[in-house]
């Protein structure tokens, strides 16, 4: 099995802490492979830059494909996720959707760690979607004063830690998701120090997209494609190539 682990956000940096991650977490025999949006932002926080970032995430999926069977969208926002699942026919995954999907097999509310607090109304439009406010029980938020901040690993791991303790104080949270890209293996390191179940995105992402492949559930309905001619402008011919031909 092969899956593509797709960052619409610019920096490398965080798609090779994911790729670690979900090379920890495959199976034996699953293949990653990592991609880095090559337009956009470096960390995307903002709705304005999330708009951008999902073009972004069709294109990475559009050039990398081939070969994979299952994609997973690496960016806290799943910025993407949905457009992708139609257009190409593959299972993809969000990390942020399948965290929260998994939190809700581990217990009965979640309390939910992201960061940076300019980015809490995308978290809160994202699980209203997926239809799971009510399972939330709380929602810490750790400080994001840049991007450098943002990929310093030891200082996240600890403010994470930090904010996972503060949940786990609290009597309705019963498990505990750590948002977002960037915090892909902290949870692994720092679980001995809680008594609560960790979740982490790209971890539940990988598993999940694996048990999708072997249900053999990709999406079966294909969207409407491009006729050959129709206009379309600034697309990349991987794109433009996906528009018009199936799968």
């Amino acid at each position: 099995m092969k899956i593509l682990v797709a960052n619409p956000n610019t920096t490398e940096a965080v798609t090779d802490r994911c790729v670690r991650e979900a090379q920890a977490s495959a199976s034996p025999g699953t293949h990653i492979v990592g991609a880095t949006a090559t337009f956009g932002v470096a960390i995307v926080s903002t709705a304005a830059e999330n708009a951008i970032a999902a073009h972004a995430a069709l294109d990475l999926v559009a050039t990398h494909r081939t070969g994979c069977d299952a994609v997973v969208i690496a960016m806290s926002f799943d910025t993407g996720a949905h457009a992708a699942r139609q257009l190409f026919g593959l299972p993809v995954i969000g990390i942020t959707e399948s965290a929260l999907h998994t939190a809700c097999l581990a217990g009965n509310r979640f309390g939910l760690v992201v960061s940076g607090a300019v980015s809490v109304p995308l978290y809160q439009d994202l699980i209203d979607r997926l239809g799971l406010r009510a399972r939330m029980a709380a929602l810490e938020v750790t400080a994001l004063g840049s991007v450098a901040a943002y990929l310093d690993e030891a200082a996240i791991e600890q403010s994470l830690l930090a904010a996972a303790q503060r949940l786990a104080a609290r009597p309705e949270v019963d498990v505990i998701v750590l948002a977002g890209a960037a915090s892909a293996g902290v949870a692994r390191r720092i679980q001995d120090k809680l008594r609560h179940p960790l979740v982490d995105g790209v971890a539940a992402a990988i598993r999940q997209a694996e048990t999708l492949v072997a249900l053999n559930l990709a999406p079966r309905t294909p969207p409407r494609r491009l006729a050959a001619g129709e206009p379309s402008t600034g697309l990349s011919p991987s794109l433009r190539r996906a528009f018009e031909t199936p799968g």
